[in-house]
């Protein structure tokens, strides 16, 4: 700068910018603070720009405010395997798949967001067993006893099939 010697300018430090003295820059980075019985997970440096959840293959789409790290969102899985069965990045949005059946939700924070997975309650609990006794009632309305059946039945079908059953008095019948 010559000739600029005129000029009483104050003399700028600028020798902690060049040698490696100045901050690092800020990464993005994730923090598991719960896992039961519930999922929550603390996303620092991250801004979450919208969220949608996909309830019919129990996954949530995050899109953020820029590019989205693929090794914080693959830390996810890693994080966390028995919640998360898969991640999946694309530019600003990332795609989170739930290993269980569960509800997603996000909320702000400080420094970015939390992910919260809650796993889902089902109904389904197989049914109890009656108390009461089971009522016993005959299919074919009432039955006679064996000593009650007056051997109609079977005349009928014998002549019907063409069978005499009735014995001549030498003890054999008209087989």
């Amino acid at each position: 700068m010559a000739g600029c010697d005129s000029l009483d300018l104050p003399r700028i430090d600028l020798s902690g910018i060049f040698d490696g003295n100045h901050p690092a820059t800020q990464v993005a980075s994730l923090d598991v603070a719960e896992r039961s019985p519930d999922l929550t997970m603390h996303f620092h440096r991250l801004a979450l720009k919208d969220s949608h959840v996909d309830t019919g293959s129990n996954e949530i789409t995050l899109q953020f405010d820029g590019k989205a790290d693929a090794a914080l969102i693959a830390d996810v899985q890693r994080s966390a395997p028995d919640w998360i069965a898969g991640t999946q990045i694309n530019g600003d949005t990332a795609t989170i798949v739930a290993s269980k059946d569960v509800e997603f939700s996000t909320a702000p924070n400080a420094d970015g967001f939390d992910l919260m997975l809650k796993q889902r309650v089902t109904n389904a609990a197989p049914a109890a067993a009656p108390t009461e006794p089971v009522e016993e009632t005959p299919l074919r309305g009432e039955t006679k006893d064996a000593g009650d059946v007056d051997g109609m039945q079977r005349e009928d079908l014998q002549v019907a099939f063409g069978v005499d059953d009735k014995s001549d008095g030498t003890g054999a019948g008209g087989l």
